[in-house]
């Protein structure tokens, strides 16, 4: 771990002073770099439990904390930018509808894919989940998508992570608290990041990935986390099947019901979205919101 606290810090002096000293660089070029050669490694080797993880999932929170996001939006005046468009256009399916974090999504999603494979045991399982949720969490409040073209395949991908995390049963010790705190703010991010696009196309557009997702929320052992699914749901989801005039799920609509009878859940949530709800956490950063 000190060998790991020392190349973080390398890591931050690289980044900070090729930013500086190095006018061809792209943006977020270092971090691309980094992501795409981490994931080339982890190719022919990847952790097999979650204390070999530990430094990884370390770097990987470190690099997207590293992501200016700032630049990528404009919000910011760069040299790098004078013949840079402030909005990340939508180039369609064909092409990466992330541009500038595309190996930094696939590094995230990569991390996450590995952890339900990890024994529930030793004494840095919760800690590695908390990282990639905080990963998550920062990707989900601070990038926004030029289109529903674009959202849809990038928040796809980051379903499956934001399920294997909904899934995982935590071991109950210290770190069990922050770890229920981590699942509740990227459960809200999750539902707001989708919530500005679902309105933009056919609700069915999403029931691919969106469905499985849904299922758990609503089963899920935790009252905050089956709340937030049930806001969303009822004040989202339900509008936009009347809007398509489409039937509600079977599979959906059951879940719906069983949650609604199930003794300890509060399932009479406010008439609010998951907007407002996410207004009641402060955020993680104060960065701006970066446009793919």
């Amino acid at each position: 771990m000190e060998t790991l606290s020392v190349w973080l810090d390398l890591y931050k002096c690289f980044h900070q002073a090729a930013l500086r000293d190095v006018p061809t660089l792209d943006v977020n070029e270092i971090c691309e770099t980094m992501s795409m050669k981490i994931c080339q490694a982890l190719g022919k080797h990847c952790p097999t439990s979650a204390d070999q993880a530990m430094p990884l999932l370390k770097a990987v929170q470190n690099i997207v904390m590293m992501i200016p996001f700032s630049d990528i939006c404009g919000t910011q005046q760069s040299s790098k930018r004078k013949s840079r468009s402030s909005l990340l256009p939508d180039r369609g399916r064909a092409s990466k509808p992330t541009n500038y974090i595309t190996n930094t999504m696939n590094l995230v999603v990569k991390v996450s894919q590995l952890f339900p494979a990890f024994e529930r045991s030793g004494e840095w399982y919760n800690t590695v989940g908390i990282l990639i949720m905080s990963c998550l969490e920062t990707l989900f409040k601070n990038m926004k998508a030029a289109s529903v073209a674009a959202a849809i395949p990038v928040v796809s991908n980051l379903s499956d992570s934001v399920l294997s995390l909904l899934q995982a049963n935590p071991l109950q010790d210290g770190t069990a608290k922050f770890w229920d705190e981590s699942l509740h703010r990227v459960w809200k991010c999750y539902f707001t990041f989708i919530e500005t696009y679902l309105h933009q196309k056919s609700v069915k557009d999403f029931l691919g990935w969106m469905s499985a997702i849904l299922e758990v929320g609503f089963r899920h052992p935790l009252q905050e986390i089956r709340n937030i699914t049930v806001t969303f749901w009822d004040n989202v989801v339900v509008p936009a099947f009347v809007i398509d005039n489409t039937n509600v799920p079977k599979v959906l609509k059951e879940a719906r019901e069983k949650c609604g009878k199930t003794p300890d859940t509060s399932c009479v949530v406010p008439h609010i979205t998951t907007s407002q709800l996410d207004d009641e956490v402060e955020p993680l950063s104060t960065v701006p919101v970066a446009l793919f």
